[in-house]
């Protein structure tokens, strides 16, 4: 005796915290919402025939990202430059040699910074992926980009509509 399938479809997008991860899953009638944290599973269930609106809200995440990391490789590479310039005012050969090392080490620091600061630029807009439902609005996880967003949308707003229009209505009294 074989019951019901339970295969689940990922959908486009993940979160990724310091700490865990959040995706999004599609079942034939539900969503399904993992976080994982320390080792800590959460599952949240959002039935299709219940979710009233789905929205994108823009954040403002990357551009706070941005301005860290862009301040962090401002910074670094300020006092790489102050350590190189430093280092052509000592006569010492060891002295010199480890102010330049402390110079490569900062500057190592701000490319790397300035190298977050642009995949984050090109990673695209943030977002959180928003459904009102009876029981109130509820950020979805797993979508942080507007671009992953828009193809969880695409992918299951045809399953939202089926099962809201083939949902049986109120029966009226015989």
């Amino acid at each position: 005796m074989s019951g019901p399938s339970r295969q689940y479809e990922k959908l486009p997008g993940r979160t990724s915290h310091v700490v865990g991860v959040a995706r999004l899953w599609a079942h034939a009638d539900h969503l399904l919402a993992t976080t994982n944290y320390f080792g800590i599973e959460n599952y949240q269930r959002y039935y299709f025939r219940d979710i009233q609106t789905l929205l994108i809200r823009r954040t403002k995440a990357r551009m706070w990202w941005n301005v860290g990391f862009g301040s962090c490789a401002a910074l670094g590479a300020l006092v790489g430059g102050g350590f190189w310039f430093a280092s052509t005012r000592v006569e010492d050969p060891s002295g010199k040699a480890t102010l330049i090392g402390f110079a490569v080490l900062f500057g190592i620091g701000a490319a790397f910074c300035l190298i977050c600061m642009l995949v984050n630029s090109a990673r695209g807009a943030t977002c959180a992926l928003v459904a009102q439902t009876a029981a109130g609005a509820q950020s979805l996880p797993g979508t942080s980009r507007v671009r992953a967003a828009r193809r969880t949308l695409a992918r299951i707003a045809p399953r939202i509509l089926e099962a809201q229009t083939s949902a049986p209505g109120p029966q009226a009294p015989a």
